[in-house]
């Protein structure tokens, strides 16, 4: 049993997960940055990023006597892809600074080193004979990927629990970080 207190609690808490086989480009509707569109479109591209991420505890669990907040990487990683792509589009936005963008960026570079996904991937070069290369993979392939809703389904149920504990003992509400709908 854990205390979840200091360095007491598992260095992972699904070590194994059940499968998903996805088919990617599974979320290319997601454009990056929304060249062109209206405020009113680009702030329905954002909701579409933001949908990734549980409001309003950003994919924290809570455990423990003390509720002790732990951050789940999967999610840690949403938020700073989102707020990386919104600082791009949006250079006033007071979120994604200097140091948090370098936050971001690295620890994005250790994840991807982490995980060495050894997929093998189409790449296709297109637009050879005219000069205008263009890299990607537009074909559709199949991944084996850990099922991330079962993990989207278990911090749901987590912070519906947390908000029923903070609601029984006069708590304000308890949330592990910035609320994406800012």
């Amino acid at each position: 049993m854990y205390s979840w207190m200091g360095s007491d609690y598992p260095g992972q808490l699904y070590p194994t997960l059940p499968q998903r086989l996805t088919q990617f480009p599974d979320e290319d509707y997601l454009s990056l940055l929304g060249e062109g569109m209206t405020t009113a479109e680009l702030d329905a591209l954002d909701v579409k990023w933001k949908a990734f991420m549980p409001v309003p505890d950003t994919g924290f669990f809570h455990f423990g006597e003390h509720k002790r907040p732990l951050d789940l990487p999967m999610y840690h990683q949403l938020h700073c892809i989102w707020g990386m792509r919104r600082g791009l589009f949006d250079f006033g936005w007071h979120h994604m600074n200097d140091w948090h963008m370098h936050h971001c960026l690295n620890y994005m570079r250790q994840l991807i080193l982490c995980q060495a996904d050894t997929t093998l991937e189409p790449f296709d070069l297109t637009g050879i004979e005219s000069g205008a290369v263009k890299h990607g993979s537009p074909v559709p392939f199949e991944r084996t990927c850990r099922d991330w809703k079962f993990i989207e389904s278990e911090v749901l149920k987590n912070q519906a629990a947390m908000r029923q504990f903070a609601f029984e003992n006069n708590l304000p509400p308890l949330d592990g970080g910035i609320d994406p709908t800012v």
